[in-house]
């Protein structure tokens, strides 16, 4: 190897060999995770020299009912990238293991493209903040995926976002088409402000995490906005086209056949969430001021 080569090869490796410099407390995916790759019969990592057989990857990084759902369902209907979903759910790994008999983390994510990428080789996943700190720390970003790009949609109405998070808990029906019938419908005026408060933090520390990445990493995400994608769907799927250099044609269609997702937020909703407001706004503004202060604040070795 030419000795330019090789101390450049040399200067990646150093670096992707870092510890992971943000300190977390890992969340239940990653716990149980772990302990079912732990298992005699399984091992974290077989061959981390593979990599995933993809053209491009992309990551879209979600916050619970952002809207990330929907947007991926429009960018799989321009059929030009793969549906991405919550492949890294734990639930959903250890399914997909014990279908395909997979016994390690890195098989599991090899395994991913064959089944959910398009002809062009372009593979999608939704990561929350939890399981993007797991990937990277555990070297699956980037030695497995090696190239990742990175989208990051928010809610500017955190407060909706907040009280549709809650609706979906209680009621199990995270998508519009579909719903586990956990509980039936829930009252809006059942849920108390102190919950909708409590989600808005959660929600905002999520976010924080999200950006303290991107930040230590020098990162530059395609940043999208829901209330943008809902005004101009087209006009933003193209920017997301152009940031990710996917060829697409002069007059992009999007496949209306593949969308099945609705706008779940109703009346009743709008009714609540001008209480929440009426009775809170104070309260409101200082948390969502606080919580951009204190995004810089945060835990870094």
């Amino acid at each position: 190897m030419l000795p330019f080569l090789q101390s450049l090869y040399h200067a990646i490796r150093s670096t992707l060999e870092q510890p992971f410099p943000i300190e977390y407390t890992p969340c239940h995916h990653e716990i149980e995770t772990l302990e079912y790759f732990n298992q005699s019969d399984k091992v974290l990592f077989r061959d981390l020299s593979i990599k995933i057989n993809t053209q491009k990857q992309v990551i879209l990084c979600f916050t619970n009912r952002c809207g990330s759902n929907w947007l991926a369902e429009l960018l799989y209907a321009t059929e030009l990238m793969g549906l991405a979903d919550e492949f890294f759910n734990t639930e959903r790994i250890q399914a997909d293991c014990a279908e395909c008999g997979l016994n390690s983390l890195d098989d599991f994510v090899r395994h991913l493209p064959g089944n959910h990428s398009t002809l062009n080789k372009i593979f999608a996943t939704k990561l929350s903040w939890d399981q993007l700190y797991f990937l990277s720390r555990t070297k699956v970003i980037p030695w497995i995926i090696p190239n990742p790009q990175f989208i990051y949609i928010v809610r500017d109405d955190v407060a909706a976002q907040a009280l549709s998070f809650l609706v979906a808990q209680q009621t199990g029906q995270w998508k519009s088409n579909w719903n586990s019938g956990l509980n039936g419908k829930i009252e809006l005026a059942d849920i108390s402000n102190e919950q909708i408060i409590t989600a808005i933090s959660e929600i905002l520390f999520a976010q924080s995490r999200f950006e303290l990445y991107f930040e230590m990493l020098k990162l530059n995400p395609c940043r999208i906005h829901y209330e943008d994608l809902l005004a101009k769907p087209e006009f933003i799927i193209e920017k997301i086209l152009k940031y990710l250099k996917i060829p697409a044609p002069k007059k992009m269609e999007i496949n209306s056949a593949k969308l099945q997702l609705e706008k779940q937020r109703d009346e009743q909703s709008e009714k609540r969430l001008a209480r929440f407001h009426r009775e809170t706004e104070d309260r409101y503004n200082f948390l969502r001021m606080g919580s951009i202060a204190g995004s810089v604040h945060e835990s870094v070795r």
